[in-house]
């Protein structure tokens, strides 16, 4: 079995969020998406897509989550193939030379770069995927993308900003970005492993 090596950066955020993967390459789009949400601490509630290069090129190809199909506005678009069909190993085939990048939640509109590493052989008795490395903690669900995000560490840091005491109360505790919860990250991962 081939095993590659993903660094997965969440763009346009600070401070810098990322986590690098190993995963087999027969692996579908859809167990990626697994893959990718356990190792950010994404709670899989939102539709997702992968796609050759930037995202929301008009004519472009995506591979998208299984639900796209009962979205109104997604269902007529006939690049989108699903997510359960392709592999890993096809979607890079398929992008080539373009990079893959994955799109999750199309309300916050979370836009991660796949770096790509070369294939090589999996280790013996090892199970994949795995999290090897983690830097930044994982924005919260629905804080309201890029910008959202953005006020979110503002008024969490500032005890004197107004909106302080609410966006605490809203996440549930005091929200630590360079602190990230690397074991339960990994045990996360470990438990959809091949």
């Amino acid at each position: 079995m081939k095993i590659v090596e993903i660094e997965v950066i969440l763009e346009d955020v600070i401070p810098v969020v990322r986590r690098v993967i190993e995963v087999p390459l027969k692996i579908k789009l859809s167990e990626l998406h697994l893959t990718i949400q356990s190792a950010f601490g994404w709670e899989n509630m939102h539709l997702y897509q992968f796609s050759p290069g930037e995202p929301y090129q008009l004519g472009g190809k995506n591979w998208v989550s299984p639900d796209f199909w009962v979205a109104p506005d997604f269902m007529e678009e006939p690049e989108n193939m699903s997510a359960e069909e392709y592999t890993l190993a096809q979607a890079i085939t398929l992008a080539n030379p373009k990079p893959l990048t994955y799109v999750y939640d199309f309300g916050d509109d979370w836009i991660h770069t796949l770096k790509i590493g070369e294939a090589k052989e999996h280790a013996l008795g090892v199970r994949y995927p795995l999290l090897i490395d983690v830097e930044g903690t994982c924005p919260p669900e629905d804080v309201g993308g890029v910008y959202g995000y953005a006020e979110f560490l503002d008024a969490m840091k500032d005890k004197k900003h107004e909106q302080h005491q609410e966006t605490k109360r809203w996440y549930g505790g005091i929200f630590k970005p360079n602190d990230p919860p690397v074991e339960k990250l990994q045990k996360e991962v470990q438990l959809i492993a091949l």
